[in-house]
């Protein structure tokens, strides 16, 4: 394979790239550089160039089927099978389109739509990484890459980084343990940071957060602590300190939001991932009441209660949107400036600030988050 002089390039959709076979591509309709092609094994500590690629699930997050008609050329779902070889799948679709044949896969558009249940297809979220984690003698996991195949699960792996097939979490968002490269906004993986260990019994925690309430002739340390915490009660706690706080320091209209912004600079009282004294990417359960947790990181629920307080602090006649564009516009600025941003994510919604960071404000300011673009 030579540089970008290829018509296409072939590709899994798992994103690994060594030693496939031709019955487990997809094709894209432009070249990717050499350089593109290294990025993609950037995410993971794992060395794919050495390893084989033969993973248990393969083209389009269907299930590898070998022992019907070879290696790679029969595929399984929940209703039925697919021969790669024809693209068509084995029994008719039990979702009837007039306009198709029965047997058509991905509606003719393998490139943009999927079809990993064998029901019905359905749009393709290349693009968002899932998570890899390997199992540990005592029962942990430990987080080993996340890679561009499209959903938000925490798969397991063996020791040459295949996946056995089993998920034992979700995460909130996709890209909840990727990295952030400051200065050119793009996505990277640390297994210093981002290779946080963890146990599913482990997933809420004990935080202690102390800080200082400046009345008007009085001023007092505060240390407060909140066991047992799961992403919610944390996200929560977290706010009602800073409600407290702003109550007895703050002032009216935009003099909160200069308040907001002094105390959730780095280091500062309300940057979590650095006040609660955890590593930032330390997992967390969003909600422990789940039976398949749903995991997310301690600089996520910062970022999110940070959007929350965003809004919190707005004055009563200002328009939602014109708040969050003026005051993220500042938001993104102080984020260029700290880490020599080359001006990504300019303009809405994110306003320069890192697609991680951004996304999770926006949700803490709107309920939801950004779509995609």
């Amino acid at each position: 394979m030579n540089d970008a002089g290829l018509d296409m390039i072939v590709g899994a959709r798992s994103g690994r790239y060594s030693n496939m076979e031709i019955d487990d591509i997809m094709y894209f309709t432009r070249a990717l550089s050499a350089s593109e092609i290294a990025n993609m094994y950037s995410n993971t500590s794992c060395d794919f160039d050495s390893k084989s690629i033969a993973y248990r699930y393969a083209f389009n997050g269907m299930e590898r089927d070998d022992e019907v008609k070879g290696s790679g050329n029969s595929y399984t779902t929940e209703f039925r099978q697919y021969d790669s070889r024809l693209g068509r799948w084995l029994t008719i679709d039990p979702v009837i389109h007039p306009h198709l044949s029965p047997y058509n896969a991905y509606d003719n558009s393998p490139m943009i739509l999927i079809d990993p249940s064998g029901g019905d297809s359905e749009e393709s979220m290349e693009g968002d990484p899932s998570t890899d984690v390997t199992k540990n003698e005592d029962g942990s996991y430990t987080v080993v890459g996340a890679y561009d195949d499209g959903d938000n699960n925490v798969y397991v792996v063996d020791d040459e980084c295949n996946r056995t097939g089993e998920v034992i979490a979700k995460t909130q968002q996709p890209t909840d343990f990727l990295g952030a490269d400051n200065e050119t906004g793009g996505w990277i993986f640390n297994d210093n940071e981002q290779g946080q260990t963890f146990k599913l019994d482990g997933l809420t925690h004990d935080f202690t957060l102390e800080y200082t309430i400046k009345g008007l002739f009085t001023e007092r340390t505060i240390k407060a602590t909140r066991r047992n915490a799961d992403g919610i009660e944390l996200a929560t706690w977290a706010h009602t300190l800073y409600a407290e706080k702003l109550f007895i320091e703050g002032g009216t209209g935009y003099d909160n939001a200069k308040h907001l912004k002094k105390y959730s600079a780095n280091k500062k009282m309300m940057d979590l991932k650095e006040s609660l004294g955890k590593h930032p990417y330390t997992p967390i359960i969003v909600d422990k009441t789940q039976e398949i947790p749903t995991i997310t990181t301690i600089r996520a629920i910062g970022n999110y209660v940070f959007g929350y307080n965003l809004n919190y602090i707005r004055p009563v006649l200002w328009g939602k949107s014109d708040w969050y564009e003026m005051t993220m516009k500042e938001v993104g600025a102080y984020n260029q400036s700290q880490n020599s941003g080359n001006g990504y994510n300019p303009g809405f919604p994110f306003y320069g600030e890192h697609t991680y960071s951004g996304s999770y404000i926006y949700m803490g300011f709107f309920g939801e988050f950004p779509k995609s673009k």
